[in-house]
């Protein structure tokens, strides 16, 4: 039987690829310490909203960059605001 999941990119590699994107302030706002990263939502949130307990949930721009390898991209136009990519490439588990 074949399986069809929506909303998913799936490769046969073994290493696991996350893409996030948000607004080049939101990205800022990480680099200064005003947002962390959730890694259970791939996301950029404000400190003040983060809910902590799992010490492992939450990550700062420095601590994201010791952890993984990541890439960046930068795009910009007339009509939206500047958005930022950013992901991970895990290579171990």
């Amino acid at each position: 039987m074949k399986t069809t999941r929506k909303k998913l990119f799936e490769t046969n590699s073994s290493p696991t690829h996350v893409l996030t994107m948000c607004t080049a302030t939101e990205f800022e706002g990480w680099e200064s310490g005003k947002y962390l990263y959730d890694n259970t939502t791939d996301k950029l949130v404000p400190v003040d909203q983060c809910r902590y307990g799992n010490p492992d949930r939450y990550y700062t721009k420095d601590q994201y960059d010791k952890y993984v390898e990541s890439i960046l991209s930068d795009y910009s136009g007339d009509y939206f605001e500047d958005i930022k990519a950013f992901g991970l490439f895990y290579t171990d588990y």
